[in-house]
């Protein structure tokens, strides 16, 4: 697909329900939630990430993906702890026999990977990539160049080996690993002016898959974990320094038994349990970096308001689940329910005020959550479905801190109600068509009190609706043509709580649009895709003012949210040939993303009193050869 630089995880991106993520964000904002709202998921473990840095790859490669589900909202009881969506994804079952490898680089990245049978049931495999562009980009171009478009660097790798015990019953044994780190900067002929941000980010997973299908139609699937976050970020702009640096230790079990009980009906039983262990510290301003909904524009100097902090909490959650499955007549109607019991332990209640000793607090939070989804076929290729639920996601570490956030936080919950039909057209064409709507409440904001209370600089006042529409025409594979166009109209909206008016969610996109095609011809594969999407919405600044104690000018805001970056537009063109060559297949491709070389807007800046503006722009065109070799 062109695009996603063969790269499968990226083709998330194209589907209906997802709003760009921006050159600079790399998250997923899926049905108006916020990105740390939505959950990924591998073989069923949670990972923070689903992309690289800004979203150049995948943390996956795609020889190791055998499949990609997205549910952008209105999921089953058999996940939770999130208000927005989930992705899922399922590693491939490595080859039975023989060894098979395939090695490749682009401008982008190198990477490689081996899979090897040992014997009859044992299966192992390694992969391993890291990223050069940033180097290949300041071997040619000057330092600039990298201030102005500044490129990730990122590497990843995974181990992953199967033993066969019994027919129809296995255990596999996966190792994840990725990292990011990337610097921005915006110069000054004034070094009081000078801003830098740097960030490191880093996750390993470690787990084992037991799976087993019983003779009478049952399965087992059983998968304890363990694992490591690591997120860094520091900045400065001038001589203020920020910083924020998080460890957090992860380990926890899902397990499922699912059984038919009677011809028309099955019904999955299981269990969902994380723990979480973090240790955290936090120095700088208040106020960054900031929060969605905070009166912010890039680059914006650090106020007076200046502290640190250190803390700690442990988060665990424990959420057995049922779901069952009954075919009435036309009718699938699958019930489902979850309750979740949380455990919100922190190292500290209030700030450090001199050798005052620190005293803890440790909370039970119990979440409820029904699902329900069914779907009919009252006529021969057309499906009607409507799914709903309530949804619980506990405060992030990050939020629990006495300085800079709330220890009392509690869970934040969101209601999810979608409806839609689908219809399979002549000539292998299908369309889909979906009506979504989520309702949120006890959202964590920013205290809106000049001075807030004793650690409470933040609050569970926020609430918010996203609703739209969101349309798939899709065509199979046929006579070598397949594509689709995938469309989104949505609109997302957040107050504080009482509040009679809303503003624009932050992430807000009116419009997104995709379309792409593709078609293989003797061993060529040519792909195009557009895109189009509503420029997120911004604060406009109207005036500024000089900051005497910082001695630094400081922004006044406008209506907030009241402009829009411009919208987004790009046309890109993918070439592949596959060239057999004796037992290997030779890969030779060229991506060209952004082809009409598209000024995109990804952020506004100001100078350094506000009084002007400019754009930091997007990639410009760029050209991307690559090369792979299979055996």
């Amino acid at each position: 697909m062109a695009g996603t630089r063969d790269d499968a995880l990226r083709i998330v991106e194209s589907l209906p329900g997802v709003a760009r993520g921006g050159f600079f964000g790399g998250g997923l904002v899926l049905w108006g939630a916020a990105p740390g709202d939505s959950r990924v998921t591998v073989d069923g473990v949670e990972i923070p990430a689903l992309y690289h840095g800004n979203g150049l790859r995948g943390v996956l490669p795609s020889g190791l993906v055998q499949a990609i589900d997205l549910t952008p909202g209105a999921y089953g009881a058999e996940y939770g702890r999130a208000l927005g969506g989930l992705v899922r994804v399922t590693t491939r079952d490595l080859p039975a026999e023989g060894i098979h490898g395939s090695i490749g680089a682009d401008f982008l990245d190198a990477a490689g990977m081996v899979s090897a049978a040992v014997g009859d049931r044992v299966r192992v495999a390694a992969a391993a990539r890291a990223s050069h562009f940033d180097r290949l980009v300041s071997a040619v171009a000057p330092p600039s160049v990298l201030d102005i478009v500044p490129i990730p660097r990122y590497h990843d790798y995974q181990l992953k080996a199967s033993l066969a015990l019994r027919e129809d019953e296995e255990i596999s044994a996966v190792l994840l690993g990725a990292g990011d780190a990337l610097t921005r900067t915006q110069p000054s002929s004034d070094p009081a002016n000078t801003r830098v941000e740097s960030t490191e980010s880093s996750f390993q997973r470690f787990y084992l898959r037991y799976t087993r299908a019983l003779p009478d139609g049952a399965n087992v699937v059983i998968v304890p974990f363990f694992g490591r976050d690591r997120d860094r970020r520091d900045a400065s702009f001038g001589g203020v320094p920020q910083a924020r640096d998080t460890l957090t230790w992860r380990y926890g079990l899902r397990a499922s038994y699912r059984a038919p009980i009677m011809r028309n009906v099955a019904v999955t039983a299981g269990v969902d349990a994380l723990a979480s262990r973090a240790s955290l510290f936090r120095q700088g301003s208040l106020t960054l970096p900031p929060r969605e909904g905070d009166l912010y524009v890039f680059g914006q100097p650090p106020g007076s308001d200046v502290n640190a902090d250190d803390w700690s909490t442990n988060i665990v959650d424990v959420g057995p689940f049922l779901v069952a499955e009954l075919r009435l007549g036309p009718f699938l109607v699958t019930p489902g329910l979850r309750a979740d019991l949380f455990l919100v332990e922190g190292s500290r209640s209030t700030p450090r005020v001199g050798q005052t000793p620190g005293i803890g607090s440790s909370r039970l939070l119990p979440a409820l959550d029904p699902r329900l989804s069914v779907s009919v076929s009252p006529v021969e290729h057309v499906t009607i479905s409507a799914s709903g639920g309530l949804y619980h996601q506990p405060p992030s570490a990050e939020d629990l801190g006495p300085v800079f956030g709330a220890p009392t936080l509690v869970l934040s919950r969101a209601a999810h109600a979608s409806a839609g039909a689908s219809v399979r057209l002549p000539a292998g064409f299908d369309v889909e068509v979906t009506g979504f709507f989520v309702s949120r409440d006890d959202l964590v904001v920013r205290s809106r009190l000049p001075t807030p209370h004793l650690a409470a600089a933040l609050t569970q006042d926020g609430e918010g609706e996203s609703f739209g529409v969101q349309v798939l025409a899709r065509r199979l594979l046929r006579n070598g043509f397949y594509g689709w166009i995938a469309y989104t109209t949505s609109r997302s909206e957040r107050r504080y709580e009482g509040d009679t008016s809303s503003r624009l969610f932050d992430h807000d996109q009116t419009h997104v649009l995709t379309a792409t095609a593709g078609y293989e011809w003797r061993g060529w594969n040519f792909g195009v895709r557009f895109r189009h999407a509503t420029g997120a919405p911004r604060t406009p600044v109207v005036g500024s003012f000089h900051d005497t104690t910082a001695g630094h000018f400081q922004p006044i805001f406008g209506t907030q949210n009241g402009t829009r970056l411009p919208s987004f537009q790009a046309l890109d063109l993918r070439v592949q040939k596959a060239i057999s060559v004796r037992r290997a297949s030779v890969v030779l491709s060229l991506d060209v993303t952004n082809v009409t070389n598209q000024d995109n807007p990804e952020e506004i800046i100001y100078n350094y009193d506000f009084s002007r503006k400019s754009f930091i722009s997007g990639l410009p065109v760029l050209a991307i050869l690559g090369a792979r070799v299979e055996l």
